[in-house]
């Protein structure tokens, strides 16, 4: 996952007036599949993707299952196929 990591370039930005005020909007408004809340760590993580205006968010963390304002993917593959092969057995 380093390697995979590494070729992203990943880019850092402070958690700015924008970014809270836009996490706090996705943490009161946005469900994780088992009906909780977005995380606020989570919630940071989506608006400074989306304000960055990055092509994909990667992740392995189901509870971005229901995102639908960004791409979200598992490295090498979707994030659902990622949640049905590797997440929570039910």
């Amino acid at each position: 996952m380093k390697r995979e990591i590494a070729k992203l370039r990943p880019r850092m930005r402070d958690v700015d007036r924008e970014v809270a005020e836009k996490a706090a909007d996705y943490r009161s408004n946005t469900r994780t599949p088992d009906g909780g809340w977005l995380a606020m760590v989570d919630s940071i993580l989506l608006a400074t993707s989306i304000l960055e205006g990055v092509e994909a968010l990667y992740t392995t963390d189901p509870d971005f299952a229901n995102i639908k304002e960004i791409k979200v993917e598992a490295p090498e593959m979707e994030l659902k196929d990622w949640i049905r092969e590797y997440g929570p057995k039910k």
